[in-house]
């Protein structure tokens, strides 16, 4: 009788060690899915004049009714185009997740190399899951190297409650034409015999 319960309590004990160990691989698993904010594509080279229309992007993520971000790039090198000519200031422009319902603020500062994008979806838009955030124009105005980077970024469900990401920051260059070389015009002297008349 003895021996019979050690080994249902030995049984017992297997299967909530097999139920722990395979709740915790769960949990490994879960934890490394986190959400990717990220700048598409991440690295870039252009030419000074040049511009170039970057993309938020947000992966593998659901439930996404709200969003802010900011962002900073060298402004030396760097310039952002408006993307609302008939707002006043510099705007960046919406993408599809979240869905435009209500911009909170859409602002970029040319001098300072700063852009702050906050928007929210409203009742009864559906919360999104993944996708283009934003998308913003550079274009390069000198010689040199800008990281776009993320200095905060708050992403949240419809209960307002964050979601854990993780980001990654872009960087573009910018180079000057090489200037093709101007030839060096060569004159062309013709050397006539020179016939002297005798005087004799």
């Amino acid at each position: 009788m003895k021996f019979e319960m050690n080994k249902t309590l030995l049984l017992f004990l297997a299967v909530a060690l097999a139920s722990l160990v395979m709740m915790l691989s769960i949990i490994e698993v879960n934890a490394g899915e986190r959400a990717l904010l990220w700048v598409n594509p991440a690295m870039s080279s252009l030419e000074v004049g040049e511009s170039e229309k970057k993309i938020v992007q947000l992966d593998d993520v659901e439930d996404v009714y709200a969003l802010e971000i900011q962002l900073g790039f060298d402004s030396s090198v760097l310039n952002v185009l408006d993307a609302d000519a008939f707002q006043t200031g510099t705007q960046i422009e919406a993408g599809s997740c979240p869905q435009p319902g209500f911009v909170v603020v859409n602002e970029v500062n040319n001098v300072s190399g700063i852009i702050d994008y906050a928007i929210t979806q409203i009742n009864p838009q559906i919360p999104c899951n993944g996708g283009d955030v934003a998308k913003i124009e550079f274009q390069c105005v000198s010689n040199g190297v800008s990281e776009v980077s993320f200095i905060s970024s708050t992403i949240s469900d419809r209960d307002g409650i964050q979601i854990e990401h993780n980001i990654i920051s872009g960087k573009i260059e910018c180079d000057s034409i090489s200037p093709t070389p101007t030839p060096i015009p060569v004159d062309y002297f013709i050397y006539l015999p020179v016939i002297l008349k005798s005087t004799q």
